[in-house]
């Protein structure tokens, strides 16, 4: 998938934001690859993320909502609003409660993308994988997401400002 096609996909008004986010994990299918795919939000006033997009929403439903936790991620992604990037479930266990539901669904590696505009952190893309599969390149892959993933974000801002749900 090219970028123009997920342009003309956010252009597009049929089924959206759905459309959009699908597009989106597409294009993370192909760049850094993806078992599993979510987008949260964030609500830093009230210390929680919800789900607006899950590619396995009978496991991981959308509106699922989570405090964030102190601890590694919460310094790596909320502070200094970076790329959180674990390849083993030993890495995962310390930061995600739900370590063993991310197991058994084949997955030991994580990239959390924030997404970034004006300095506010609107959400994060989150891709998960088999144990390993995020080496060196996949933080420069990941990169290439934000820019689509701050499109989709503000998609849904936008929409929800016009009265379209």
């Amino acid at each position: 998938m090219e970028m123009n096609e997920f342009l003309n996909g956010l252009a597009d008004p049929k089924d959206q934001p759905r459309r959009s986010f699908e597009i989106l994990q597409s294009l993370a299918e192909q760049t850094v690859g993806v078992r599993l795919f979510t987008l949260l939000r964030t609500d830093l006033e009230s210390n929680e993320g919800y789900r607006i997009f899950s590619s396995s929403p009978d496991v991981y439903p959308v509106t699922g909502r989570k405090t964030i936790p102190e601890g590694k991620w919460k310094d790596t992604v909320i502070k200094k609003r970076q790329i959180f990037c674990a390849n083993s479930i030993e890495e995962i266990k310390p930061v995600f409660p739900d370590y063993e539901l991310i197991e058994s669904l084949g997955c030991g590696a994580v990239l959390n993308i924030p997404a970034i505009v004006g300095g506010k952190l609107l959400g994060c893309i989150n891709c998960l994988d088999k144990v390993g599969s995020y080496g060196d390149g996949s933080l420069e892959a990941a990169r290439s997401l934000i820019l689509p993933g701050i499109a989709c974000f503000c998609l849904t801002i936008s929409l929800s400002n016009f009265g379209v749900e």
